[in-house]
């Protein structure tokens, strides 16, 4: 049996830390990752069986309805490729995970919105970037992250500024940190059992060594198995 494609979006310049990151952990569970990025061509998607949608900064606001924040930046040619990745994933029920930035997308996609800054949105919320796993999260137990990973509590790194407020239609919360913020998010079952799709505010392509993490790719790769590559040609570009 051949390998699953799995394209995985990153901005155009940079992002080879995430990159990599994410090519080994695909190609450790058994897949051919493509990197995808912008501007958009649809021939990109021509084969592929799953999407990863990579982490990387900020959602352009007016996509939620709110406005720029100073000092953020912003990558709208990023967003245009990875609106239309997930409209093309979601039309063809392809399996999909979102890294960080790549949840925050999903949710978005689906309707919801984002706190743009946590310390400023959420009182008392402190904020300590760390490529590390050193932040706790709690995991609902009958999700399908809990299934996937194994465990229902576990410490992720942390190198969000934002998080989701709004959830978007479709989803549910599968997990969160000691101060409620939503760590990760996923396609409620009870509108579609068979459908993959998983977005963790975390950073998994950056602990290679932690099972539990590297167990994301691993399903996202067995899901993308069961799917008939579809070809764009008859997607509208």
């Amino acid at each position: 049996m051949s390998a699953p494609v799995i394209a995985v979006t990153g901005p155009r310049r940079k992002g080879w830390l995430g990159w990599s990151g994410a090519w080994l952990a695909l190609r450790r569970a058994g897949a051919s990752p493509r990197r995808v990025r912008p501007p958009y061509d649809g021939a990109q998607l021509d084969g592929i069986s799953g999407v990863v949608i990579g982490g990387g900064t900020h959602v352009e606001p007016t996509r939620y309805d709110q406005q720029h924040l100073q000092d953020y930046l912003y990558d709208r040619e990023r967003d245009e490729l990875e609106w239309r990745v997930l409209g093309y994933a979601m039309e063809h029920r392809l399996p999909l995970l979102g890294i960080c930035r790549g949840a925050q997308v999903l949710n978005i996609y689906c309707g919801g919105s984002l706190f743009q800054d946590l310390v400023k949105d959420l009182p008392g919320i402190t904020l300590r970037d760390s490529y590390m796993a050193s932040k706790r999260i709690a995991i609902e137990p009958h999700s399908m992250v809990a299934s996937v990973m194994g465990v229902d509590a576990l410490h992720v790194n942390s190198l969000h500024r934002q998080g989701i407020d709004r959830l978007g239609r479709g989803l549910r919360i599968a997990a969160r940190d000691d101060h409620g913020i939503v760590q990760a998010i996923e396609w409620n079952a009870s509108e579609s059992a068979d459908r993959f799709a998983i977005g963790v505010q975390w950073h998994p392509e950056y602990l290679p060594l932690r099972p539990a993490h590297q167990r994301l790719f691993g399903a996202l790769v067995e899901a993308a198995r069961v799917r008939v590559p579809v070809s764009t040609m008859s997607y509208a570009r």
